[in-house]
């Protein structure tokens, strides 16, 4: 150590490379010029740095001293700083407890080691040796403590593993998982010897009889030891208890049906099923029916290393033909001399349709004739089955009356509407007109309505009418149509 009143000396410092050195002053009162350090005439306590760059054949290398600067007019103070118990990785924080003569408040700093600190509080970072040091830099009275350092060592935290007991096993049972940690979440190996093999955590026999013994196992690493830990079990034949399915009934059904299958083992192992006989397909447990009749499904379970095969179980169950709804759109009535037109019909089986007429029209395919003459006709569409579909028919009746006499449309400009109509039909022509209002069967509704203007309909019953208009030119009939 030095006192503020010193001259200049030489620090004395060399390398094994022999290459030049260069000097700083890392903190303190002085200052430094080659290897001659000046003080600044202040207390404190200074660091010298001293460090060579290295080359293409040497690394760098920086070595640090330090030393106290004292005013003679100060009082001397000591640090007390008590040895510090070795530690294990993992240990708690724990608190250093030097003291200075003076009572100021000592102060810490890592020299070396895996370790940090905060204040007196030291923090375990890995295992190895650590080096503490600890200063009290003075103050108005006291010159700065010389440093005193401790050192301890941190030596490798053990491992725990923690592996399950294995129950034994038979000869048959299936590859089965190990359960194993360690504490430390490092990564473990695992190995057997005996009539086993092991891939990651998964056993799989190897259908030999014998003592099973299993190794997990931890290498270690910096900061922990190594360890492994072992359970055995026994590979012994049992004696395999006897199961029992449970099928419950299944219902007859209708042709395009699918449904599910319900069955269960008193071991509790899966159930299978299959196809007997009969118009359906299994897939899993989801039957498909593809045609009508009897169908028998079997349940079945193969048994396993504990359980025998169960008895097979069988359901019995009849597929009936499925009903085909027909739609069929409603005519409207027609006149004697109407063109032919199509008659519009589906059938929810997507079957081949067969039309049928009665009455004063014929029939070719969809498309209806009428023969000239008045009278009611009945539309029959039928679609007879098959295998799979009962047969189904829908049938529509409309009125053929006769057109009314009278000159072509065209004689008139005449505008009637809306059509159909609720509440009032309106009618519009350039020429003077008189309209008068007929069902089908000829009867007057309404007459001696004159001149273009509104047609008052709401009392009139909702269906099919013939709406008569006279002018000078003729006479035109035009259907209309009464709505709700």
């Amino acid at each position: 150590d030095k006192v503020t009143t010193d001259g200049p000396f030489i620090v004395t410092a060399s390398t094994t490379s022999g290459l030049s050195l260069d000097y700083n002053i890392s903190s303190g009162p002085a200052s430094i010029s080659g290897p001659t350090v000046t003080l600044d005439g202040t207390s404190g306590t200074v660091v010298v740095s001293v460090s060579q760059v290295g080359n293409v054949n040497y690394n760098n290398a920086t070595e640090t001293a330090s030393f106290n600067v004292n005013d003679p007019a100060k009082m001397d103070q000591t640090i007390s700083f008590p040895a510090i118990a070795d530690k294990t990785f993992g240990d708690q924080q724990f608190n250093l407890s030097a003291t200075s003569t003076s009572g100021l408040p000592v102060t810490y700093s890592v020299v070396s080691g895996p370790v940090s600190v905060s204040g007196a509080t030291i923090s375990i970072n890995g295992a190895g040796v650590a080096t503490i040091a600890a200063n009290q830099s003075g103050d108005a009275s006291f010159n700065p403590a010389m440093e005193m350092t401790q050192s301890f060592t941190i030596g490798k935290a053990d491992q725990v593993i923690t592996i399950e007991s294995i129950a034994d096993k038979g000869l048959e049972d299936d590859p089965f998982e190990i359960s194993v940690s360690v504490d430390s979440s490092l990564p473990l190996t695992h190995e057997v010897v005996g009539p086993a093999n092991i891939s990651g955590t998964t056993i799989t026999l190897t259908g030999s009889l014998g003592l099973v013994t299993v190794t997990s196992s931890q290498a270690g690493d910096a900061n922990h030891n190594p360890v492994s830990a072992s359970t055995s079990f026994n590979v012994v034949e049992f004696a395999k208890m006897d199961q029992t399915i449970t099928f419950e009934k299944i219902q007859d059904k209708v042709f395009g049906e699918t449904f599910s299958l319900i069955a269960t083992a008193s071991s509790g192992l899966d159930i299978s099923y299959g196809v007997v006989s009969g118009p359906i397909t299994v897939v899993g447990s989801t039957v498909t029916i593809t045609g009508t009749g009897t169908a028998i499904i079997a349940a079945n379970q193969s048994g396993n290393g504990d359980f025998n095969p169960a008895t097979e179980a069988t359901q019995t169950f009849t597929v009936s033909k499925a009903e085909q709804a027909i739609s069929l759109t409603d005519i409207d009535p027609k006149f004697t001399n109407d063109e032919p037109f199509s008659v519009t019909a589906m059938v929810d089986s997507g079957l081949e349709l067969e039309y049928n007429v009665s009455g004063p029209a014929s029939i070719s395919g969809t498309t209806l004739t009428l023969d000239g003459t008045v009278g009611i006709v009945t539309v029959t569409v039928s679609q007879a089955g098959n295998e799979n579909y009962a047969s189904a028919s829908l049938s529509t009746t409309f009125e053929v009356v006769e057109r009314p006499l009278g000159v072509e449309d065209d004689l008139l400009e005449i505008k009637f509407y809306p059509n159909p109509a609720t509440d009032f039909l309106i009618i519009e022509s350039t020429a003077s007109i008189s309209v008068r209002l007929f069902d089908l069967n000829g009867k007057i509704i309404q007459q001696d309505l004159s001149q273009t203007g509104k047609i008052d309909v709401r009392n009139v019953l909702p269906g099919v009418y013939l709406l008569e208009i006279t002018s000078d030119h003729g006479i035109v009939q035009k259907r209309i149509v009464k709505a709700n």
